[in-house]
């Protein structure tokens, strides 16, 4: 693809910082930041030193002198985003200022500001929390998504829509393309896993706006799932023995309730010597523990090539997988999911859904899924992950399904097909419903113990994980080879 002339960079520091920061400092990072309450909501701060006065003009000034220092020294600046080459400027701007970074914040700016992408890259220092970076309008303050503290305003905004579209097209080019009049939608995967969408005019009638959401960075795992409240230990022992159950699991919810991130840490459950297929559309999400020694990642990319997600489903059925996990599921590449659990295939995947139990049913039968009823009966579990507010997303319920023509239930006159049991709601386990679980049933018959025993081994592995909630510094915490231990003591 022939790029188009980029705008020239605009002299002056391309956003301001607005003197607006939380009340109560909830968390500082990287020396000139900080998050907290503002009022109901919370702020994400671009923090001055003491001593700065007029970071804008002085930032200006100090970029002029370090871009022509550059030039002068003729030295050969990396094309893609570098933590080192950011690392480089700032040491020079530091000189040139006669302030370190200690001292001034100034130095720190403009080396995002040359070497970065301004505002964006200082907010991707902090990527293990921030998920999400939004710009609404083309000067409006830029909004985040922060992993514990949901949607934050910032204080820091582009000065004009060409500095916002400068910016864009500089993180653009590392996948050939960009925003501009003959390409006013984009839509993009980066080298990280981070993915960017943004628009323009006319599409986006305020002026551009810009979504980029941050990946390859972040693993979640059952530790900052049990810190952060998304599941308690005990719901987490049941989707443990469900997938040692080797049942089919379908994780459901609105955007950004947590659904990935579930899907995501329940690698730490599934054994290591399983050979497991992992399939997605565009974004790498699906990070695997180290220590897999036999899983192949695939991926989908919608409309624009022959391998897209369905096929890649379909083509994963010839791999020999003793698992399948599907990022999401949305279009007819449902139906191989489900007919390749038929084979005795189990998986794993997630849906959008606003409700549990046989909305989840109908969702699957009803286009564009359209999955026939004698593959639906395949499903096991649906979990329902909920956000409550601006910063809580939790599993708000567990279903089991029962099929007639599994065997699982006896025929009535009704002519039943199924047999729905809630198994948790809101956190709280339902007691019959575990005891007569299915989950329960196949892992008594798959490990010859009775039910009693069963029962008695979910209690034992709920307590086993409420232990790491006493553990300090949850992100330093290998869950993979704590779940291992447990596994090593039961053999």
């Amino acid at each position: 693809m022939r790029r188009s002339q980029p705008e020239p960079a605009p002299s002056a520091i391309s956003f301001s910082v607005s003197p607006i920061f939380p009340e109560k400092v909830l968390e500082a990072t990287g020396g000139h930041k900080a998050v907290g309450k503002m009022g109901k909501g919370f702020v994400y701060s671009l923090v001055p030193c003491p001593d700065d006065r007029d970071i804008e003009r002085e930032s200006g000034i100090t970029k002029t002198k370090v871009i022509n220092e550059i030039l002068s020294m003729d030295i050969n600046a990396p094309d893609a985003y570098s933590a080192a080459w950011i690392s480089s400027v700032q040491g020079i701007a530091e000189r040139i200022c006669g302030k370190t970074s200690k001292e001034s914040i100034v130095p720190y700016i403009v080396a995002h500001e040359i070497a970065g992408y301004g505002p964006i890259s200082i907010i991707m220092e902090d990527s293990k929390d921030v998920e999400e970076i939004l710009v609404n309008k083309p000067t409006d303050m830029i909004s985040i998504y922060h992993a514990k503290y949901g949607y934050c305003s910032t204080n820091m905004r582009f000065r004009s829509e060409s500095d916002l579209r400068f910016v864009v097209n500089r993180i653009l080019g590392q996948s050939n393309t960009e925003l501009g009049e003959g390409s006013p939608i984009v839509d993009a995967q980066l080298h990280d896993g981070s993915r960017i969408h943004a628009q323009s005019r006319p599409y986006a009638v305020s002026g551009a706006a810009v979504s980029i959401r941050l990946g390859g960075s972040k693993k979640i795992d059952i530790a900052r799932l049990l810190h952060s409240g998304t599941a308690n230990p005990y719901e987490l022992a049941y989707l443990w023995m469900a997938i040692e159950s080797e049942v089919n699991i379908v994780i459901a919810g609105a955007p950004s309730s947590g659904k990935t991130s579930l899907l995501m840490a329940l690698n730490a459950f599934m054994p290591r010597y399983e050979r497991i297929i992992t399939i997605e559309e565009d974004v790498n999400e699906l990070l695997f523990y180290s220590n897999f020694v036999n899983s192949v990642s695939l991926k989908g990319i919608s409309g624009k090539s022959k391998a897209s997600l369905k096929d890649q489903v379909v083509n994963s059925l010839h791999m020999r997988p003793d698992r399948i996990l599907v990022g999401e599921i949305r279009g007819d590449e449902a139906r191989d999911v489900f007919f390749g659990s038929n084979l005795g295939i189990p998986f794993a995947t997630t849906m959008h859904a606003m409700e549990n139990g046989t909305a989840i049913i109908s969702r699957l039968r009803s286009k564009p899924m359209s999955v026939e009823p004698s593959m639906i009966s395949m499903l096991d579990v649906s979990v329902f992950m909920k956000r409550s507010g601006m910063e809580e997303r939790k599993v708000d319920s567990i279903f089991e399904y029962s099929w007639l023509s599994r065997g699982e239930i006896a025929y009535s006159e009704g002519g039943q097909e199924m047999a729905i049991a809630k198994i948790f709601e809101s956190g709280e386990p339902n007691y019959p419903a575990i005891r007569t679980s299915k989950i329960i049933k196949r892992f008594s018959s798959i490990n010859c113990i009775s039910i009693r025993e069963s029962v008695a081994e979910l209690k034992s592995r709920s307590e086993f994980l409420s232990r790491i909630a006493g553990i300090q510094g949850p992100s330093r915490f290998d869950a993979d080879e704590y779940v291992r231990s447990y596994s090593a003591k039961v053999d």
